[in-house]
């Protein structure tokens, strides 16, 4: 670093890992209460196996009040406060458990840690800055065309910036991402800011930031996205049971199976009419089905327009269109209560009554139960890759099954004709 003042603001160096993402988190005299825990900053990573969620909170949290955090967060997450550099926590850092975090250096203003995501091998570190409020344009003032802007901190700003090698990164951002509360006087500004380096840059190409609506905070949240290391899984076809209610699924199912044109043994006809199938269903699924607890929130609330329309003014026609609605919502509702209990493999639902909510942490719990998330070997080495899982499990089993490294068998068609007298006839092949 080439100065103190640079690194408090929001440089880190890299050695050798896969790039340096940097935020820059402010608060203000008019900040809320000290007890909101509104995240207001958020680095998302997504992977197949593990997301890592970083929250930088620009309140005051007490000591006292640690437990409150960990109690509010998911099962296994674990957090780190930096109240023992000062009186509170000005900055929190939460994690999935999976994700390995390393600390290098935290103060009372800033934190510089490391992370590494197993599953996808990634190395990325992060420094999370309290408390510095600065805009570096003009036009990051609402009032800028009418209010004279304080040059010499923009400068001071934007040459730290250069002297640490850092520029914005790309983001889809609101103009603005903080307010002062003050209803008489609104101000608006933008002093939270998303930097990183060269390496970064070149690692997540495709990485950017989004600041959202700052909800109960003053401040806009940022959420940083990397697509580049996401997987993309083909899931394997799944059948379920809410289609076949959908008045379209039999004539679906009758146009797709086909078999007379498919030309082949009667087996392959029927490998090749089961693969057609799927496709027919998938469309019906998604077409009908898709964002099936969405969809039942939007027919609710259409039913309950046109309830209260009756409810003030009845007509004919409305009470028709009602009668329509209510019916439609109703079968979203049978649709979606097939689908968590499918999803979850409840066997008793007789004991609830669409109980979506409870079906749902079932379908969570579930996933994570049963989801592999690394593996060791007999050197106790983690593996977290996907692909080293993979490989890792198909070498213990050949262990233990044995295998042969012959391509092809030695034994010949005239052989095994020999061996075998049962022979097809020929509408049979």
């Amino acid at each position: 670093m080439s100065s103190c003042f640079a690194r408090r603001l929001s440089t880190t160096s890299s050695s050798g890992g896969s790039g340096t993402g940097n935020t820059s988190q402010h608060d203000s005299q008019h900040h809320r209460s000290p007890t909101n825990t509104q995240s207001n900053n958020l680095l998302d990573t997504h992977d197949l196996n593990a997301r890592l969620r970083v929250s930088n909170s620009s309140t005051h949290i007490q000591p006292i009040n640690s437990s409150r955090i960990s109690s509010a967060l998911p099962v296994g997450w674990k957090f780190f406060e930096n109240s023992s550099y000062h009186g509170t926590a000005r900055i929190i850092v939460v994690r999935d458990p999976y994700v390995v975090m390393t600390m290098y250096q935290a103060s009372a203003q800033a934190v510089t840690c490391g992370f590494f995501i197993a599953a996808q091998n990634v190395n990325l570190t992060v420094t999370f800055v309290y408390a510095f409020n600065q805009i570096l344009r003009a036009e990051h003032h609402s009032n800028h065309h009418d209010t004279d802007v304080d040059s010499f901190g923009i400068d001071d700003f934007a040459l730290a910036i250069q002297q640490a090698y850092l520029f914005e990164s790309q983001t889809k951002v609101l103009p603005f991402t903080w307010y002062n509360n003050n209803d008489a006087a609104p101000i608006s500004k933008r002093i939270d800011h998303l930097y990183v380096n060269q390496q970064w840059a070149q690692t997540f190409q495709d990485a950017y930031g989004e600041f959202l609506e700052p909800q109960q905070s003053d401040h806009a949240s940022c959420l940083v996205t990397m697509p580049s290391i996401r997987c993309r899984v083909v899931k394997p076809f799944k059948f379920f049971h809410h289609i076949i209610d959908h008045p379209d699924y039999l004539d679906s199912v009758r146009e797709a199976w086909n078999c007379d044109n498919i030309q082949g043994s009667l087996q392959f006809k029927l490998f090749r009419s089961q693969k057609l199938m799927k496709g027919v269903l998938r469309r019906l699924n998604k077409t009908h089905y898709s964002g099936i607890s969405q969809r039942v929130k939007d027919q609710s609330a259409i039913v309950s327009e046109l309830q209260c329309r009756l409810l003030s003014n009845p007509d004919p026609a409305t009470a028709r269109l009602e009668h329509d609605e209510r019916a439609k919502w109703n079968t979203l509702k049978k649709a979606e209560e097939k689908f968590y209990r499918q999803k979850s493999r409840v066997r008793w639902h007789h004991l609830g009554d669409r109980d979506t909510s409870f079906y749902h942490k079932c379908v969570v719990q579930r996933a994570a139960n049963n989801h592999i998330y690394y593996l060791r070997d007999t050197d106790d080495k983690l593996i977290g890759n996907a692909e080293e899982i993979k490989s890792h499990a198909a070498g213990y089993f050949k262990g233990i099954l044995g295998h042969t490294d012959l391509q092809e068998s030695p034994c010949t068609v005239a052989e095994l004709q020999d061996l075998l007298s049962f022979r097809c006839s020929d509408t049979h092949c």
